[in-house]
């Protein structure tokens, strides 16, 4: 029983005697990404996409970008982070019925590096629908109904000419009755 005091006291003083201070601060690095992604944008329209960075780092020293996934050609975009964490991002506008697959990465200093969605690292991304009406379409429908519009003006204008010459030639009286 009482080699035990007896070692804690050896082993107490050897520490001492070690000499030097030092001092030791842990930190647990964490890096954490949200985002909402939008589902579907309107067509012919840019697709703004934000994200909320959280870092145990200071945020300037976090980068963070978009994969895009394209007829199975991939690229980054980076995207632009403030001060409070605010990630923005475009994905240029495309016409009705695209869709583009893509993923949010981002990378502190410290080397973690998260994504969105879970599991983008074995192929899952989000999908953006580019949705409703084109303006490429709708002006090429204005275009086709201006020019039927002056066809059928120029039509009726003709066929009122037809008639009246028609009755024109059976003379004073075919104008009369």
């Amino acid at each position: 029983m009482l080699i035990r005091p007896i070692l804690l006291l050896i082993v107490l003083s050897l520490a001492a005697c070690a000499g030097g201070d030092s001092a030791e601060e842990q930190r647990r690095l964490s890096l954490r990404l949200e985002h909402d992604p939008p589902g579907s944008i309107p067509a012919d329209h840019d697709a703004e996409l934000l994200a909320r960075i959280k870092s145990s780092l200071e945020t300037h020293r976090v980068e963070a970008w978009l994969r895009l996934d394209e007829a199975g050609e991939t690229r980054k975009i980076p995207l632009h982070i403030d001060q409070n964490g605010e990630a923005r991002g475009t994905i240029p506008a495309r016409p009705r019925g695209t869709v583009i697959r893509y993923a949010l990465e981002a990378r502190d200093a410290a080397g973690l590096i998260v994504a969105l969605p879970r599991q983008a690292d074995r192929g899952k991304m989000y999908e953006i629908r580019f949705e409703g009406r084109s303006s490429i379409v709708l002006a090429g429908l204005t275009g086709i109904s201006t020019a039927l519009g002056v066809l059928l003006y120029l039509g009726a204008g003709a066929a009122a000419a037809q008639h009246l010459r028609g009755r024109m030639s059976v003379g004073p009286t075919g104008l009369l009755g």
